[in-house]
């Protein structure tokens, strides 16, 4: 079996100006992973030829296929066609079905085709055309000397498209048996990503990656394993799941891609059970959070900001003596913002969170960072304190997601 090496060359300006935020490594990878394809390098270069025709000189001389994005458009920064016939050493050529097609796609919505399209008709002698669904620039593929370079359009939809409906179908016929490559991506919260290795690296994977994302709040750890075919490969990664298994515990949230409070929300509603949440410093976060979930009305009741005192008090039934003698960032304010909400939403769970986000209204005694919470619940109340570090957005996303997080715990304990 072969494993068959491959390369993403990213070409556009606003990749690299911060114009756009560069999405295509992710959405190609998930696509070519199922067939047994991995992506080894993404290449992001601008619109000079000069730049792109080094990127693709690179990516051939390394791997068996380049896989090119961007650049097939009818304008004058549009210079990946060009890019690819010097380096491939081949002619453009028009190809006239391409033309034919473009001047009735232009006539079908009444507009005239301006001669610069038929760029877009132009391709290295002897290129297989890959047919364009969601828009004008036609991709190509082009074999030299064992190998495959593949050039696709830029636009998300578009390259998304020809990507499964063109060149999926394109490699699986002309590539040899490989080996198929299996993954799982397991969502943590609770490890910092260098505590998390430290526990991690004494173990012996084999030949299973393993790769950490930080992705604060959380972090990400993927296994990666290629075998002679998808049961061989898939008892790999279920056995290095295995060993990871007693170190991660219960700070796994996820296995199968759900976020935290998609999890929350189908154990909920498993249990026919209901959620409200009273917010001070998140200011409406967890809340949003949760509505983001399809379906979450079947389980997600009513949230409340409740950022002053007076709002504590009238909303959420706080003892006024209770905030003089704790103050609004406590422990005993948070359990009874929880339990007041609790009662007036008449919900089975409810969520509280309190805290000084900053970056000014810290002492010495509760420093910017601060963020007591509260769980009430059918068995009581739970309640931590924590001080996180960072800026205000930082604090906030941090207590939001302990917030959630605590809440999956007790569900699942």
């Amino acid at each position: 079996m072969v494993r068959v090496r491959l390369e993403l060359v990213l070409t556009g300006g606003e990749l690299l100006d911060g114009r756009r935020v560069d999405t295509h490594a992710q959405r190609l990878a998930n696509i070519l992973r199922p067939v047994g394809l991995s992506v080894g390098r993404a290449t992001l270069v601008g619109d000079r030829q000069t730049d792109i025709e080094d990127a693709l000189r690179g990516a051939l001389q390394r791997v068996d296929i380049v896989l090119c994005t961007g650049g097939l458009g009818p304008t004058i920064d549009d210079r990946t066609r060009d890019a690819a016939a010097v380096v491939l050493d081949l002619p453009l050529v028009e190809d006239a079905p391409t033309v034919a097609w473009l001047q009735e796609l232009f006539g079908r919505f009444g507009r005239e085709m301006k001669s610069n399209n038929r760029r877009q008709a132009m391709f290295p002698q002897g290129a297989r055309i890959l047919p364009n669904q969601a828009g004008t620039a036609p991709g190509f593929a082009v074999e030299k000397s064992g190998k495959w370079a593949i050039f696709a359009p830029g636009p998300p939809a578009e390259l998304e498209l020809m990507a499964r409906e063109q060149i999926v179908p394109l490699l699986e016929d002309v590539l040899p048996p490989r080996q198929a490559i299996a993954t799982t991506s397991l969502r943590t919260f609770g490890f910092t990503e260098s505590g998390l290795d430290k526990r991690l690296r004494e173990i012996d994977f084999g030949d299973v990656e393993l790769a950490y994302t930080a992705s604060a709040p959380e972090i990400i750890l993927t296994l990666t394993a290629a075998g002679a075919d998808a049961q061989a490969a898939e008892a790999k990664v279920a056995d290095a799941r295995h060993l990871i298994q007693p170190i991660v515990a219960d700070a796994v949230i996820s296995d199968d891609g759900r976020t935290l409070e998609e999890v929350i929300g189908t154990e909920l509603t498993r249990r026919g059970q209901t959620l409200a949440i009273a917010e001070s410093c998140t200011g409406g976060l967890i809340a949003m959070r949760c509505t983001d979930v399809p379906g979450s009305s079947e389980w997600f009741l009513q949230g409340a900001v409740t950022y002053s005192n007076e709002a504590k008090i009238q909303r959420l039934d706080v003892a006024a003596a209770l905030l003089e003698e704790h103050g609004a960032v406590s422990r005993e304010v948070a359990e009874a913002m929880a339990a007041g909400m609790r009662q007036s939403s008449q919900s089975d769970w409810a969520l509280a969170v309190t805290g000084i986000a900053g970056p000014t209204g810290g002492s010495a005694a509760k420093p910017v960072g601060t963020v007591f919470g509260a769980l009430v619940g059918p068995a009581g109340a739970e309640t931590w304190h924590d001080r996180f570090p960072g800026d205000r957005g930082r604090v906030r996303r941090f207590a939001a997601q302990r917030a959630l997080d605590q809440l999956r715990r007790t569900l699942i304990s």
